[in-house]
C-alpha cells in the first residue's frame, strides 16, 4: 500500500486513487451549514480582492486540483487563514519538541511556543511515546487517510492519541473532532516511515497502533497564541466512533454503483405504433397493434406495409 501526500495542495492519494481525508470524513455527520457559510464568503472576498486569481480560474477551469488550489489561494488572500497558518506552526513546533529536535527552532516565535508546549507537557506529566508524531493513518477499503499530532504517554503507562489546537473550537463543537480522533485511533495502518521530498511525502512501511492505545477517550491539547500554558482536554472518542461508523459506511455507500452513475438511467421515448409493428414478438400482438392504429386514425399505408411484412417474418418463423 502506498500513500502519497501533498503538503501544498492538501491531497491524499492511496495507492494512485485520490483519497478522503479523516478531517473530511469527519464532517460527514456533523452540521457544517454555518462554517461552510463563512468559507464561501471568504473565497467570493479573496477573488474580488485579487483579480489575478480569477484570471488563473479561467486557465485551469477544467482542473479540478488547480481549481481547489485557487480557492485556497483567496482564503488566504481574505486572510481566512491566519488562524490556520498560526495552527501550521505551533504543529511544527509541537513535532520538534516531542521528537527531541530543539535545535532545529528557528525564530523567536518558534522558541516563545516551544516552552508553552512544553510547559504543558510538564504540567500534564506527559512524554512522547516512540516517536509517533505527525503520523499518517491509512482505512485502505474505504480510500480514506490522514495524519494525526502524536501519541503521548501517561505516568501509568497507558498511551493517549492527543490532537493540538491553537482555537478553542474543537473543544467548543467537540463532534467533528471526536469522530476524527476516533478515525485515527482506530485506523489499521499507521505509517512506519516516511519519505518525504519538497511538500511531497510518502508512505510504503505500515504498522499498527500500540496495544496500549486507549480507545475510550482521546486528549486535545488546546494552546492558544498568547497564553504561557495550555490546557488538555478529554474528549469521549467512543462516542466519536459511533458516528465514524456512520461516516464509512456513507464513503461506502457513495461508491456503489460506480459513484452512483448506475442508479440513473435515461428513460427513452415510447415506440410509436408504426415502431412496434417492425419488432412484433407474436402475431397476436401485431393484430392488437393493428387494431389499435385503426382507433387512432394511425393506420396509414407505411403502417399497412410493416406490419404486413412483419406478418410475414412471424409466419414463415412459425411464430404464434
Amino acid at each position: 500500500m502506498k500513500l502519497i501526500y501533498n503538503d501544498t495542495s492538501h491531497t491524499y492519494y492511496l495507492d494512485g486513487k485520490r483519497a478522503k481525508s479523516v478531517t473530511a470524513v469527519a464532517k460527514i455527520p456533523v452540521d457544517t451549514y454555518s462554517i461552510e457559510q463563512w468559507s464561501q464568503r471568504q473565497v467570493a472576498i479573496g477573488l474580488a480582492m485579487d483579480k489575478n486569481l480569477v484570471e488563473n480560474i479561467a486557465v485551469d477551469i477544467d482542473n479540478r486540483d488547480a481549481l481547489n488550489n485557487i480557492v485556497e489561494q483567496a482564503k488566504q488572500t481574505a486572510s481566512a487563514h491566519r488562524a490556520a497558518d498560526r495552527g501550521s506552526q505551533m504543529h511544527r513546533v509541537l513535532q520538534l519538541v516531542l521528537l527531541d529536535q530543539e535545535h532545529k527552532l528557528l525564530t523567536d516565535q518558534q522558541r516563545t511556543d516551544a516552552e508553552l508546549l512544553k510547559r504543558t507537557l510538564d504540567l500534564h506529566k506527559l512524554t512522547p511515546y516512540d516517536a509517533l508524531t505527525e503520523q499518517f493513518v491509512a482505512w485502505p477499503h474505504h480510500t480514506v487517510t490522514g495524519r494525526f499530532d502524536a501519541i503521548l504517554e501517561r505516568p501509568d503507562g497507558k498511551l493517549i492519541l492527543t490532537d493540538l489546537k491553537s482555537g478553542p473550537n474543537a473543544v467548543t463543537y467537540p463532534h467533528a473532532t471526536a469522530i476524527q480522533l476516533a478515525l485515527y485511533a482506530r485506523a489499521p495502518h499507521i505509517s512506519d516511515a516516511i519519505a518525504t521530498k519538497g511538500d511531497r511525502s510518502e508512505v510504503i512501511d505500515w504498522r499498527t497502533m500500540p496495544e496500549r492505545l486507549e480507545y475510550r477517550y482521546a486528549y486535545v491539547l488546546l494552546a492558544q497564541p498568547g497564553t504561557s500554558t495550555g490546557t488538555f482536554h478529554e474528549i469521549n472518542i467512543e462516542h466519536g466512533w459511533a458516528a465514524a461508523r456512520m461516516a464509512l459506511a456513507i464513503v461506502n455507500w457513495r461508491k456503489e454503483h460506480n459513484y452512483g452513475k448506475d442508479i440513473v438511467q435515461e428513460i427513452p421515448p415510447p415506440l410509436s405504433l408504426l415502431e412496434q409493428a417492425c419488432i412484433a414478438p407474436t402475431l397476436k400482438t401485431l393484430r392488437e397493434l393493428w387494431t389499435e392504429a385503426n382507433d387512432t386514425g394511425e393506420l396509414s399505408d407505411d403502417f399497412r406495409a410493416v406490419a404486413l411484412e412483419r406478418s410475414q417474418q412471424l409466419k414463415t418463423s412459425g411464430a404464434a
